[in-house]
């Protein structure tokens, strides 16, 4: 009876929207509160899915979201790389590397004729991988890969100034007499051997000087002004004089310096025979010369009225 009631109500109130607005009363579910009647259960259509149609609360859990996973610091801290450490200095070859305000550094030392040394450029103190004699040609003088340190082997005899090694065996400069500053020699170039070892240059015009001719080994050990003086001191005959100074003995292209003739203004008086504005009796070489080992060379032009004789040989340093 009470269906029938039911849908003759839905019937009449609502004929626009049909009767699935009304839901019969269910007597199986009475509401305890409210006395046992019954409860009137509204169908209103399928249930709309809202805004959030999953799990709701405050935070009921972990929820997957901008921590759930590794993340932008899930890790160690990174920062930004630094460029190189402050104050760091090596060499890489020739290179040195440095840093300055976090920015690496760079120097190529050989392009400054330089060597690297602890991160630092270097002057060179010789040419690397060189070889040469010594000035006296007493030894060989030998720089390293680098050119920041030279060797010195000193040689038995001498050394040989074209393969900068030393001579195994005795050349023409070993046992040669020698004279030293403040010394005065006198000889006769009569009794000398003519190697025609007159080298013409400057005051010493092209002549050969033909006549005898001794070679003196002079060591210097100081850096000074010096003159060595040879004049003619023979009583008999005239001696043309002309002295020369080198660094190998038997090397023209060694020659430092020459001298052939005096000026008269400047020739000792007590020599005599002074003619033509020159003294041709006398020689003399005056110059500024550093330490090491040169040698005098003694020698005199033959021609009508001159030739060989007795001369004397001086060292002086003013």
């Amino acid at each position: 009876m009470l269906r029938l009631r039911a849908a003759f109500v839905c019937a009449l109130a609502v004929p626009a929207t049909g009767c699935s607005a009304v839901v019969a009363p269910d007597t199986s579910r009475l509401d305890p509160v409210d006395g046992g009647r019954v409860v009137m259960l509204v169908d209103s259509g399928p249930m709309q899915q809202g805004p959030d149609a999953g799990p709701t609360g405050v935070d009921s859990g972990t929820i997957p979201g901008s921590d759930a996973g590794p993340g932008s610091d899930s890790g160690p801290r990174i920062d930004a790389p630094l460029g190189c450490p402050p104050g760091a200095a090596r060499c890489e070859g020739e290179v040195a590397v440095t840093c300055e305000d976090g920015v690496e550094l760079r120097d190529d030392c050989t392009a400054r004729d330089a060597y690297c040394d602890e991160g630092t450029c270097v002057e060179r103190v010789c040419e690397p991988g060189s070889r040469a004699c010594s000035p006296d040609r007493r030894s060989v003088l030998e720089c390293d890969a680098r050119g920041s340190a030279q060797t010195t082997t000193p040689c038995a005899l001498f050394c040989d100034a074209t393969s900068a090694t030393c001579l195994l065996e005795g050349g023409a400069c070993e046992g040669l007499p020698t004279i030293a500053v403040g010394d005065t020699e006198r000889f006769s170039l009569c009794s000398e051997d003519d190697d025609d070892t007159h080298a013409a240059s400057g005051d010493c015009g092209t002549s050969r000087a033909d006549a005898g001719d001794r070679t003196f080994a002079l060591t210097i050990t100081e850096d000074r002004f010096y003159v060595i003086d040879l004049r003619d001191v023979d009583g008999t005959r005239g001696v043309d004089t002309v002295v020369y100074l080198r660094r190998t003995c038997d090397d023209g292209d060694t020659q430092v310096a020459c001298d052939d003739d005096v000026p008269c203004t400047e020739s000792d008086p007590t020599i005599g025979g002074c003619a033509s504005g020159v003294q041709v009796r006398q020689s003399r070489i005056a110059q500024r010369l550093s330490p090491g080992t040169y040698y005098v060379v003694a020698d005199a032009f033959e021609y009508d009225g001159f030739g060989c004789g007795t001369v004397e040989l001086r060292v002086r340093a003013p």
